[in-house]
C-alpha cells in the first residue's frame, strides 16, 4: 500500500510541476491576449457593426533644394527665417516646406519622421535637433529646413515636432510668392 501511495505522489508531483512549467511558444498566445483578440455574442449585437478608427501612414520623398518648382523655391527662400511650415499643390503633388526658423549657429535641423491619416486629419511629425553644448558648428546664421513631396493627404493638416509642440502655418496657399 505505502508503494502506492508513494508513486502516486510522485506521479502527481510530476505533473503539477511539468503542467506548472508549460513552456509557451513564441508566436503563440497567451489565453488573456486570445480573449481580447475575440469578442463574444454579448459585446457585439448581431446588428451593429464596430467602426475603428483608420489611421493609413502616407508615403512621402524628401525633396532636394534643387528639385523644388520654382514658386516653392522663391517662398521657401522668402519665408525660412520663419518657424512653422507652408502647404502648396503643384502637378498632382502636395508639397509642405517646414521650417525651423532662423538659428544663430550650424548644427540644427529638421526632418519630417512620419506622415499619417487619422479619420480625415493629416498629422506630420518632424525632428528637430540642435546642437549639443560641446559640439564645433558653424558661426553663421542658418535656417533649417526640409521639404517633402507626398499625395493623398487631407486638407486638415497638423505638424508636431517630437516635442508634441504643434507647429504653425506661416502662410495661406493663397498668399504664395
Amino acid at each position: 500500500m505505502k508503494r502506492y501511495k508513494k508513486f502516486f505522489v510522485i506521479i502527481v508531483a510530476i505533473s503539477f510541476f511539468t503542467g506548472c512549467n508549460r513552456m509557451q511558444l513564441p508566436n503563440s498566445k497567451s489565453n488573456s491576449e486570445i480573449n481580447k483578440d475575440t469578442a463574444s455574442a454579448k459585446e457585439v449585437p448581431k446588428n451593429e457593426n464596430k467602426k475603428g478608427i483608420t489611421m493609413n501612414k502616407i508615403n512621402f520623398d524628401e525633396v532636394p533644394e534643387g528639385s523644388l518648382p520654382s514658386s516653392l523655391e522663391t517662398s521657401v527662400k522668402v519665408l525660412k527665417a520663419n518657424r512653422g511650415y507652408i502647404i502648396t499643390e503643384h502637378d498632382g503633388w502636395y508639397y509642405i516646406a517646414v521650417f525651423s526658423g532662423k538659428k544663430s549657429t550650424g548644427g540644427y535641423s529638421i526632418k519630417v519622421l512620419s506622415v499619417e491619416d487619422n479619420e480625415g486629419k493629416t498629422t506630420i511629425v518632424v525632428e528637430e535637433k540642435a546642437p549639443k553644448q560641446q559640439d564645433i558648428v558653424t558661426q553663421a546664421i542658418t535656417y533649417p529646413y526640409t521639404v517633402i513631396k507626398l499625395k493623398g493627404i487631407m486638407q486638415n493638416v497638423t505638424i508636431k515636432n517630437t516635442k508634441g509642440e504643434t507647429l504653425e502655418k506661416v502662410l495661406k496657399e493663397e498668399q504664395m510668392y
